[in-house]
């Protein structure tokens, strides 16, 4: 246990969390407390916030799991709030997430009146760093942090600015305007005393509580320590740690000093004030923009390929004229002839000043001179487009209401010499005066990891921006919420590719829509369809990459039925129908028994052969009505053979595999001894549950419940 000593200064490291029905639901907060007592060898409080829901059993086990000194403290419950209309738009965030908002901005002063310092750590972060330097750094710093946010979005700081603008008593950087921007607040300290002798802090701090703007706008305690900072705090008194580092779990990435995870959020796609439509037909070559072309004068359209579906389309409904040019086209060879004033130039878009060559700027110049007409630009010349937006004036660039534009060659995200020659000064200049509004990975390519994050960053990327003023009239209607995949993308690019798509860390709400997950398993099932008519497709099918598609399809199904509401409540009373029940396997290993008792054993208590379909069945002796299955993965090694798992349950002795549904699996399955992965059934009446996997593997658990009633438990 850490003692206080009477002569050390006050210090706690605090977090908010929430109580879950299993203690399953506390494996992240265990792995942060760890995390904490292996790089901490101080003196401080752990401080646990939660709404008064953590059981006193279940305190009692997370206090088993770590020598730190737990103390929980219940604070008000996160309640709707009375009058409060949410703003259109932020719908997604609810009243939980607005109150923690609330909570880190105002509220937590009350609870750690006796600390002269606190550092915030959330219970989805993991250190490895020390706290003690933490700490002292906090001394001298009325704030530090692992790293500061350069922008928050667009729709959660809705009339922040100004409100700041009226109501705070700026005595530092009072001159400079920027888009409100923060310290990134999962992992932050504060020098308590130094932010209670400003006063002008906490007038503002009830002007924004008076206000309620953080429940009706969903403003981030993010944006509000930044604008705190900045306007009432001098400059040196509050800093960064880049060489602090952790992992933000929620987030899937690590505190690194890759420059292009801040720049690459210019391309998260925000909530855009329009609905996107589709234009260019279904295949290659066809793209989302916003629904607001009216007033367009003219499309410039670089890098045609003899085809202009696009263009024409602009044209046909909407009336927009496009400027065309492309040096390896003609205008012989168009698929379709040119419309009313559609132009075509057999030259290549560049900067060089080739006579086979032409600039952006002095193309709009030529044909489109009027500065007043808004313009669109729709740009796919193979990795050209760098060299010539960054050459292009900012008067020119503006002009372009709406940005339809291919980026190639994104893996220099990893390499910080190449980001910073192209990518990173293009997404620079972009964000200067664009949003994106959507994204559309190309599927020719592939796709790789942002080092330092979880994000997947496709090779060839199509991007949407918008002209950020067309966020004026956003009011009237609210915004539109970005959709990963959108339903009206296209599903491949390059048919003989299987379908990319974006991860969801790309969202800022972090969970895929359901017309999202929808459209994904209808993109991988028609790719699938096509791949099985296709006699060399079968043969790869046989191979590893089917693995794979069976992997993705597993993991669509498993978030797909996590979105599901369970039929009915789970009772009380449910046994372990499973415990010394009979089993019986496909395939047996070595000198294991093809049937036995189910038992706990570790590291396993059955073990099949290495196959495709391996399945392990219980016999419940009877009948009964089935609610959970609960499976604990093989404790010592070869964890990673459990990804992909399904169930189903049957009153006669043969499974039939064609019915299988997705076992529930996270993370933690492959990496904790303890996690257990619990999987809601499809309530039904049954006798027998197999568990299996398509995928060619082994199959070995230390551990399967099923949970279930005779009756059922529903009552007459």
């Amino acid at each position: 246990m850490i003692r206080r000593h009477k002569k050390q200064k006050s210090k706690a490291i605090v977090v908010l969390t929430r109580g879950y029905p299993e203690i399953g639901g506390y494996d992240n907060l265990i792995a942060r407390n760890l995390s904490i007592e292996k790089n901490f060898q101080g003196d401080a409080d752990l401080l646990i916030f939660h709404e008064g829901n953590i059981s006193s059993n279940h305190q009692e086990y997370i206090q088993s799991k770590t020598k730190l000194r737990l103390i929980y403290i219940a604070i008000q419950p996160f309640d709707p709030i009375d009058g409060v209309t949410f703003f259109p738009g932020t719908e997604g965030f609810g009243w939980g997430y607005r109150h923690m908002c609330a909570f880190w901005f105002y509220e937590f002063f009350n609870y750690v009146s006796t600390y002269e310092f606190i550092i915030r750590i959330d219970e989805d972060c993991f250190i490895m760093s020390s706290l003690d330097e933490m700490f002292t750094h906090l001394e001298q710093k009325v704030c530090v942090y692992s790293y500061w946010h350069p922008k928050d979005s667009d729709f959660c700081t809705i009339g922040l600015t100004e409100f700041v603008d009226k109501n705070i008593e700026k005595s530092h950087d009072s001159n400079t305007k920027q888009r409100p921007s923060g310290p990134y607040t999962n992992l932050i300290g504060f020098n308590l005393n130094k932010l209670r002798s400003n006063d002008a802090l906490f007038k503002f701090i009830e002007k924004v509580k008076y206000s309620k703007n953080i429940f009706i706008y969903r403003w981030g305690d993010l944006p509000l320590w930044g604008e705190v900072l900045r306007y009432l705090f001098d400059s040196q008194s509050y800093s960064s740690m880049p060489e602090f580092s952790y992992y933000h779990g929620s987030h899937k990435f690590f505190s690194a000093s890759n420059p292009a995870i801040d720049a690459i959020e210019t391309l998260r796609p925000k909530p855009c004030p329009f609905p996107l439509i589709k234009i260019g037909g279904d295949k290659d070559g066809a793209y989302l923009l916003p629904n607001d072309l009216q007033g367009i004068k003219a499309c410039f359209s670089p890098g045609v390929n003899n085809f202009k579906n696009f263009e024409d389309e602009l044209f046909e409904i909407f009336g927009i004229t496009s400027h065309m040019c492309d040096f390896s086209s003609d205008v012989e060879k168009f698929k379709t002839p040119l419309l009313n004033g559609q132009t075509f130039k057999k030259k290549w878009l560049d900067v060089n000043g080739d006579k086979d060559s032409i600039s952006l700027a002095d193309w709009v110049n030529e044909l489109e001179p009027d500065t007043n007409e808004d313009l669109l630009l729709q740009m796919d010349i193979e990795g050209a487009e760098y060299r010539n937006i960054l050459n292009t004036p900012t008067s020119i660039l503006n002009r372009f209401r709406i940005i339809v534009i291919e980026l190639h060659g994104l893996n220099t995200v990893n390499d910080p010499a190449k980001f910073e020659k192209e990518l990173g000064p293009l997404l620079n200049l972009l964000d200067q005066n664009f949003t994106c509004v959507h994204a559309h990975p190309n599927n020719c390519c592939g796709d790789v990891i942002l080092t330092g994050s979880k994000l997947n960053i496709p090779r060839v990327h199509e991007l949407t921006f918008l002209r950020k003023d067309r966020w004026l009239e956003a009011n009237k209607n609210g915004y539109y919420k970005p959709l990963l995949p959108h339903p009206l993308d296209i599903s491949q690019n390059n048919v003989d590719n299987p379908p990319l798509f974006l991860d969801e860390e790309w969202l800022e709400s972090g969970k895929r829509a359901p017309e999202s997950i929808i459209k994904m398993l209808s993109d991988q099932v028609d790719y699938l369809n096509r791949t099985l008519q296709d006699a060399k497709s079968r043969e790869k099918l046989q191979t590893q990459s089917n693995s794979n598609t069976v992997l993705d399809l597993h993991r669509l199904a498993q978030h797909a039925a996590s979105t599901q509401t369970p039929i009915t409540s789970r009772p009380a009373a449910l046994i372990d129908l499973a415990h010394n029940s009979k089993f019986s396997l496909s395939s047996t290993w070595a000198a294991n028994p093809m049937e036995k008792i189910v038992t706990n054993n570790h590291p396993y208590f059955f073990h099949t052969k290495l196959g495709r379909n391996e399945f392990i069945t219980v016999d419940l002796g009877e009948e009964y009505f089935l609610f959970e299955l609960h499976i604990s993965n093989r404790t010592d090694i070869c964890k990673e053979r459990a990804r992909c798992l399904f169930y189903c349950a049957h009153s006669t002795p043969k499974p039939n595999l064609l019915t299988g549904l997705p076992v529930k699996i996270d993370e933690d399955f492959f990496s904790l001894n303890d996690a257990v992965s619990i999987t809601q059934l499809v309530q039904c009446r049954a006798r027998y549950l197999t568990v299996f996997s398509p995928e060619e593997t082994y199959l070995h658990f230390s551990e399967l419940k099923i949970f279930g009633l005779k009756d059922g438990g529903f009552n007459d």
